[in-house]
Formats: structure tokens, sequence, C-alpha cells
């Protein structure tokens, strides 16, 4: 298996004693976050705020590849961004969690009318999971 292999290289590389302690703390993170669920997040939002102020100021130096006008507006954008989550967090939180809700929506919507228009076609008689549909009931006897 390709995981397995993987992890025989970075058990090698870096002992076994680092993946222990990465595991550690990965359980004392969770556990701090389903502690405290609003300081998380509004850490996290904090965090991606500097990440974003920083790689917008970052792609201002980066040259080729695509147009600079593109960069530049990129980078704009990326400050901007970074400097209204840093500054308002919480309501940074709730515009995630608003839009997050709204592709949520806009999915489950695609989905059920997907699978209302896959229905409709010929040959789709497929019952839940791709089994077979259940075959006709025999005719009943007359009495």
């Amino acid at each position: 298996m390709p995981g397995v292999a993987l992890r025989e290289v970075v058990v090698r590389a870096v002992g076994w004693q680092v993946l222990v302690v990465q595991g550690v703390v990965a359980v004392l993170f969770g556990v701090l976050a389903m502690a405290r669920p609003v300081s998380t997040g509004l850490s996290l939002v904090v965090l991606w705020g500097v990440f974003a102020l920083v790689d917008g100021v970052m792609a201002l130096t980066v040259t080729g590849g695509t147009p600079r006008w593109l960069r530049v507006l990129g980078a704009v954008f990326l400050v901007v961004a970074g400097i209204l989550f840093m500054a308002n967090p919480g309501r940074a939180a709730l515009g995630i969690a608003v839009w997050l809700g709204l592709l949520a929506l806009l999915a489950g919507i695609t989905l059920v009318v997907a699978g209302l228009a896959v229905r409709a076609l010929p040959g789709s008689s497929q019952g839940p999971l791709g089994t077979p549909p259940a075959p006709p009931a025999p005719p009943a006897m007359p009495a």
C-alpha cells in the first residue's frame, strides 16, 4: 500500500518519537477546539487574516506567469480581506458560516434537481445505491 510505504519513509526520516509528539499535539488541539469552539474559530479567522495579508504583500513580488494587473488585483484583495478579517474576526466568522450555509443550500438544491432529472431518463430505474429495482409482483389470481 502506498500509505504504508510513505509512513515508513517518514518514520525513518524523523523517527517515531516525532510522530508520537505530533499525534499528542493534534489530540490536545482537538480537545481544546471542542472545549472552546468560539475562541478556536476566532483565532483561526485572525490567523487566516494574517496569512492573507502576508500572502497579498508577497504576491506583489512574484514575477512572470499571470499579467501584472491581475497579480496586483489579487494582492489588493488579499490585503484588504486580511485587514478586515483581523479587524473584526466575529463578523468574518459569521460571514464564513453564512457563505458555507449558502453553498450547502445551493449544493443540496442542485443535487435534488439532478436526481429528479436523472430519474426521468429512460433506463434509470435503479433503486437506492445502484441496486436493481424489485421485480414486479405477479398478477393476482382471480378468485
